[in-house]
């Protein structure tokens, strides 16, 4: 080996030995090459180098710095150019959506709760509702449907909440999935899953295979104040999701006194027997504002699935009166 590098301890000739053990302030003005292409290493496991400096100019280095090691890494280079990414700073509700091509800046995006407002009766629910709030409504019955789990977009334990924003005796939301199945108490019936007005429900498919659904009973409540006509039978839950029990509570009151005025309510429903059964309250009496003016009961319902609970009023001449009805479960 042919070497001009500068010699300290006496080498032959004046300049490196073959072990290359004799070498002070050396200053390489030439590109270092192998013998051949991929065929010798820099240091080995055993014998590292130290940090490794890289640079276009003085005091424009890039120190790999290796201090933090602890044991023997390997950084696996890819098949493709690329640049190393920049540190990027804590930042609150914020998805990484790319990498700088030249820069290794990374690009990111803020984001809040995704919502998916529904008016209509029919949705397929899609891709790009993960992790989104589906809320929906309709007077009507509303169908909406799911691709069977762990399939397309709905891999990764697919999950997002469904809620029926609708209000007393407005239609339920009928979830029905592709193939998969749903997991919850009462409203979870094969491949369906079932949502009354006023629900909420957090479904997630845990196996990439069925979903299941973890659901939140708003109660469903109407008022009508200042009214003065009777109440025809209307629906409080116009389809039950499933057989059980639901508490009913029922407050009626005279608003003005009214000269023998009376008022009583009515709650109608369908028991797992398919027999129609019906509870009246005690009249509210209007003639004078007191104690006799205001009634109210609880009633605890035994309802078959997929019937409905309604409710009417009865009046005596023309009283002004306020009805509020509170409906709880299933359970």
């Amino acid at each position: 080996m042919q070497s001009t590098l500068g010699n300290t301890s006496g080498g032959g000739g004046g300049g490196a030995n073959t072990a290359l053990s004799n070498l002070a302030s050396v200053a390489i003005n030439t590109s270092l090459l192998p013998a051949g292409a991929g065929a010798e290493n820099l240091g080995s496991g055993a014998l590292p180098f130290g940090d490794l400096f890289l640079g276009a100019a003085a005091n424009s280095a890039n120190d790999f710095n290796v201090t933090a090691l602890t044991a023997n890494r390997t950084t696996t280079v890819p098949n493709a150019n690329t640049v190393l990414p920049q540190p990027l700073a804590a930042q609150a509700r914020t998805v990484l959506t790319g990498l700088g091509s030249s820069t290794g800046a990374f690009t990111t995006s803020a984001f809040g709760q995704c919502t998916n407002i529904q008016t209509g009766t029919a949705y397929a629910i899609a891709g790009p509702d993960f992790g989104c709030i589906i809320a929906g409504s309709n007077a009507s019955a509303q169908a909406y449907t799911i691709a069977q789990a762990g399939t397309g977009s709905f891999t990764n334990n697919f999950y997002f909440v469904l809620w029926n924003q609708g209000t007393a005796g407005q239609g339920n939301i009928t979830l029905t999935a592709t193939t998969s199945t749903f997991s919850c108490p009462q409203l979870c019936s094969g491949s369906t899953f079932a949502l009354p007005p006023g629900f909420r429900g957090y479904v997630w498919s845990p196996d990439n295979t069925n979903y299941s659904a973890l659901v939140n009973a708003g109660p469903t409540s109407l008022d009508y104040t200042g009214r003065t006509t009777t109440i025809g039978s209307a629906n409080l839950l116009a389809s039950a999701p499933g057989t059980g029990g639901y508490n009913v509570t029922v407050s009626l009151s005279c608003d003005a006194s009214a000269s023998a005025a009376t008022i009583t309510a009515t709650m109608s429903w369908t028991d797992p027997s398919s027999t129609s059964q019906s509870v009246t309250s005690n009249p509210a009496t209007c003639t004078s504002l007191g104690s006799s003016s205001f009634v109210s009961f609880t009633e605890a319902l035994n309802v078959k699935g997929g019937t409905a609970i309604t409710f009417s009023t009865t009046i005596v001449n023309t009283p002004t009166y306020s009805l509020h009805v509170l409906l709880e479960g299933p359970w």
